[in-house]
């Protein structure tokens, strides 16, 4: 996938990285469709109730980044289709490759 010329998508405190997404819940199937200056934007099956599209964009990013599920926080927008999810154990360098690669 093609990124943005500047990442303004994340931002890094201390040892760990947040990372800004604009969620779309109810889809076909759970996927990134999108990266500009300013969030990731996720589709994802589940519903937005009951925690479930949160639970759901753990789960994905757990996998697509390959670190565990306790690795993630959302600090901004648990109600909210844009969050802010604080994630440890992943470089900069690791985020990048892995999204250039998609």
């Amino acid at each position: 996938m093609l990124l943005p010329s500047s990442y303004n998508f994340f931002s890094t405190q201390k040892n760990d990285l947040i990372i800004y997404f604009k969620v779309i819940p109810n889809s076909k199937k759970n996927y990134i469709v999108e990266i500009n200056n300013d969030f990731i934007k996720v589709k994802l099956t589940a519903m937005p109730i009951e925690n479930k599209a949160n639970c759901a964009l753990i789960k994905y990013l757990s996998k697509l980044f390959n670190i565990s599920k306790s690795s993630f926080q959302i600090l901004v927008g648990e109600k909210n289709k844009y969050k802010s999810i604080k994630i440890s154990n992943l470089t900069q360098d690791k985020l990048l490759k892995i999204l250039n690669n998609l």
